[in-house]
């Protein structure tokens, strides 16, 4: 499950998922699975924020949201977070 402290050690790294590979000793709690399914979000999320993508995409984009965020709090930080200029 993706909680807000999940998207932050993903977004101090700035998507680089080889420099978290590297300095991340215990990984912090977050799985490489889990960094792939962030990355899938904040990038979809970024297209839906921007208004590229179709209803029928971002209706999916909710749901997948939803299925795997803990809360709306975290929701709402991940679209947020998907605005910043990563990578």
């Amino acid at each position: 499950m993706i909680d807000k402290k999940k998207i932050d050690i993903f977004l101090k790294y700035k998507g680089f998922y080889e420099g978290f590979q590297r300095s991340s000793k215990n990984k912090n709690g977050l799985s490489d699975a889990e960094w792939f399914l962030i990355d899938e979000l904040i990038t979809d999320s970024s297209l839906m924020m921007k208004k590229l993508s179709s209803k029928e995409f971002n209706e999916s984009l909710e749901k997948k949201l939803i299925a795997n965020c803990d809360n709306s709090e975290t929701i709402g930080y991940l679209k947020k977070s998907s605005l910043k200029d990563l990578y």
